[in-house]
C-alpha cells in the first residue's frame, strides 16, 4: 500500500514534469500587433510581410487616394491553429473636413520557424479591395438649384455653355484676336441675344496686359456655332465647355438673365456630398464603398414675372426700331416684375436699369388716384385730352401730338394723355 502511494506520487511528479518541459505554440498576436501599428505610421514591416513592396505601394495610393490625415488601427481578435493565424482588426481613417471612414478587416498570417509574417494581399487595407486597386475620396456634386419666377416659371436651369478662351502666347495679336472675338459676339448675339457684346478697343488693351490663359466672355451653348463661323481659324481662341445655368428659354428676357446668373451664382451651388470608392491604377471606379449624399440649395425666387415679362417684350414690338424700354414694379414691395428693351436700346445698353429716365407716366397712377379720391371724379367723368396744353406758361405735350378731344377719364388714362393728367394736377391742393 505504501509503494502503491509512492509510485502514485512518482507518476504525478513526472507527468508534470513532462508538462513543463513541452513549449507552448508561438503566439501571432505580437506580430499581428506590430504590421498595424507600422499602418497608422503610413509605413510597412518589411520584416513583417512576404510583399513588401507591393504593400507599401498599395498603403500609399489608397492613402493618398483618401486624402486621409491619419489612420488608427484596433485588434480585434487572432484565430491560431497550428501555423496559421487570422487577425480581425477594425481601421479608422480620418478624412478632411471631419469626416471619417471606419471598418473591420483581416489578414493571414502564417510562421515560418519562430516568426510570424502577413501574407499581403489588398484586402488586407480594405476586405473589397483586389489586385492593382486603392480607396479613394471623392466628391458628389450636388445638383444645382434653380432660378424661378414670382409666378412660378422655371426661368434658369442647370446645362452646358462654352467659355471664350484666349491663349496670349499663340494669338496673332492682341488687336487681331479682339477684333475676331467682337465680330463674333456680334454675329451669335444676332441669333441669341444672350451672348455678351464686347467692345473691340476694350478687349484690345485687356488682352495686351494679359498673359497666360485669358477668359473673355461666357457664350450660350444654342450660339456655339454661330459663333465659331463668324470667328473662323483665329489663332490663339478657343471655347471651353462647362457647367453653366442656362436660359430655360433662350428668348426670354436673355440679358437680365444673363446677369440675374451671374448674381445668384454661388446661391445655386449648394454643399457638396463624398464616396469612398474601389478604382484602379487608372482612376476608374468599380464599386462604391460608402457615400454621403450632397445638399442641393433650394430654388432661388426672383420677383421678375414670367407673364408681365412676356406682355412687356411684346408692347415694345411695334416700336423695335426705336430706342423704347419698360421696367414694370410691383408698388407694394418695389419687386421688379418685368425688364425690357428694344434691341435699338439693346445696342447701348442695358438702359432700363441705369437710371437715366424719369419715371414719367407711372406717376398718372398716382394723379388719377387723386382725382378720384379727392376731386370726386368716377371712370367716366369727361376729361379733355388735346395735342398740347398751356399750363402756367409750360407747355405739355402728348406723345407724337396726338389729341383725344373730350373723352372718359377711363380712356384718357389708358392712352396717357398727358395733357388730362397735368390739368388734374393744377386742381389739386397743394399736398393732396
Amino acid at each position: 500500500m505504501l509503494r502503491r502511494s509512492v509510485a502514485g506520487v512518482a507518476v504525478v511528479a513526472l507527468a508534470a514534469s513532462i508538462s513543463s518541459c513541452t513549449p507552448r505554440p508561438n503566439d501571432a498576436e505580437p506580430a499581428a500587433t506590430a504590421f498595424l501599428k507600422a499602418l497608422e505610421e503610413r509605413e510597412v514591416n518589411a520584416s513583417l510581410t512576404d510583399d513588401a513592396s507591393a504593400a507599401e505601394s498599395s498603403l500609399n495610393e489608397t492613402w493618398g487616394g483618401l486624402q486621409a490625415e491619419g489612420l488608427s488601427a484596433s485588434l480585434l481578435s487572432v484565430n491560431q491553429e497550428d501555423n496559421l493565424a487570422t487577425a480581425t482588426y477594425e481601421l479608422h481613417w480620418d478624412l478632411p473636413r471631419e469626416r471619417d471612414l471606419t471598418y473591420t478587416a483581416q489578414m493571414t498570417l502564417t510562421q515560418s520557424g519562430d516568426n510570424w509574417g502577413v501574407r499581403w494581399q489588398p484586402s488586407v487595407l480594405h476586405p473589397r479591395l483586389g489586385a492593382n486597386q486603392h480607396l479613394e475620396l471623392r466628391a458628389v456634386a450636388p445638383s444645382q438649384a434653380s432660378v424661378v419666377s414670382s409666378d412660378g416659371v422655371e426661368l434658369l436651369t442647370p446645362g452646358t455653355a462654352y467659355r471664350v478662351l484666349v491663349d496670349t502666347d499663340q494669338m496673332r495679336s492682341a488687336g487681331a484676336a479682339a477684333a475676331g472675338i467682337s465680330r463674333a459676339l456680334g454675329s451669335a448675339h444676332e441669333t441669341d441675344r444672350g451672348v455678351p457684346l464686347r467692345d473691340e478697343e476694350g478687349l484690345t488693351r485687356e488682352l495686351e496686359g494679359a498673359s497666360g490663359t485669358y477668359s473673355v466672355a461666357v457664350v450660350p451653348a444654342p450660339a456655339r456655332d454661330a459663333f465659331e463661323a463668324a470667328l473662323g481659324a483665329e489663332p490663339g481662341v478657343r471655347l471651353n465647355e462647362e457647367a453653366a445655368m442656362v436660359n430655360a428659354q433662350p428668348d426670354f428676357a436673355p440679358d437680365i438673365m444673363a446677369r440675374v446668373g451671374e448674381l445668384v451664382r454661388d446661391d445655386l451651388q449648394g454643399d457638396s456630398g463624398w464616396s469612398v470608392d474601389v478604382v484602379n491604377e487608372n482612376g476608374a471606379s468599380y464599386e462604391e464603398i460608402t457615400r454621403e449624399d450632397p445638399a442641393p440649395a433650394p430654388a432661388v425666387h426672383i420677383s421678375l414675372d414670367h407673364r408681365v415679362q412676356r406682355a412687356a417684350e411684346r408692347a415694345l414690338e411695334p416700336v423695335a426700331g426705336q430706342q423704347a424700354m419698360i421696367v414694370a414694379i410691383r408698388p407694394s414691395t418695389g419687386g421688379i416684375l418685368a425688364v425690357a428693351q428694344t434691341p435699338a436700346a439693346d445696342a447701348e445698353g442695358n438702359l432700363a436699369t441705369m437710371g437715366q429716365y424719369p419715371p414719367g407716366s407711372t406717376f398718372k397712377i398716382l394723379t388719377a388716384f387723386a382725382g378720384l379720391t379727392k376731386l370726386g371724379l368716377v371712370p367716366g367723368s369727361p376729361v379733355p385730352c388735346p395735342g398740347t396744353m398751356n399750363i402756367f406758361g409750360r407747355t405739355v405735350t402728348n406723345y407724337a401730338g396726338f389729341g383725344l378731344g373730350t373723352v372718359p377719364l377711363e380712356t384718357a388714362f389708358a392712352r396717357s394723355c398727358n395733357t388730362t393728367f397735368a390739368d388734374i394736377s393744377t386742381k389739386l391742393a397743394p399736398g393732396s
